[in-house]
This record gives C-alpha cells, sequence and structure tokens, in this order.
C-alpha cells in the first residue's frame, strides 16, 4: 500500500459536504437586508419641523465694579556665582 499522502484521503474516509448553499443563502439574505435598509434610507420623507417664533426677554445690566490695583512686584536681582571651569589636560602619546 502506498503511503497516504495530505492529498490522498483513505478510500474508506466518507466524504464531507461542502457547505456552499448555506453560505449562499446567508449572503444573499445580508445583501437583501442592506439594500432594503439603504433603500429605506434614502426614500423616508423629510421630516418637516414648523418653526416658532419666540421672544425671550433679556435685560441687559451695566454694573461699574472698581478694583483695587494689584500690590507691585519687587523684583532681587541676585548674582550668580561665577563658573570656573578647568583648561582641559592636553595628553600627548608618544613624545
Amino acid at each position: 500500500m502506498p503511503p497516504i499522502r495530505r492529498f490522498q484521503p483513505p478510500p474508506d474516509l466518507p466524504k464531507m459536504r461542502k457547505p456552499k448553499g448555506i453560505k449562499l443563502a446567508v449572503m444573499a439574505v445580508l445583501a437583501v437586508v442592506y439594500v432594503v435598509g439603504i433603500w429605506a434610507l434614502s426614500h423616508r420623507p423629510a421630516r418637516k419641523t414648523v418653526m416658532a417664533i419666540v421672544d425671550i426677554p433679556v435685560d441687559v445690566v451695566k454694573t461699574h465694579k472698581s478694583y483695587p490695583p494689584p500690590p507691585p512686584i519687587i523684583v532681587t536681582l541676585v548674582e550668580p556665582t561665577p563658573v570656573v571651569i578647568p583648561p582641559p589636560r592636553l595628553v600627548i602619546r608618544g613624545h
């Protein structure tokens, strides 16, 4: 008996049905639902809203408030400490 390969199933193995019909039916139902939904959204009559004229009473009151001026800012200058950087060491090899 030759070795069984992936593309050669044993002869006594029952054949499985391929459910293509179910897949096609589900896809057809989804397509119909989609098309009906789009059609329903695009052919819906526009809502007519009645605009009503409404008077909103508003009272404008001017107020004169006086606030005290802010306190003056006192600035004190501090001289920074001088930074001393030593010169680099010159290292020459071989001399």
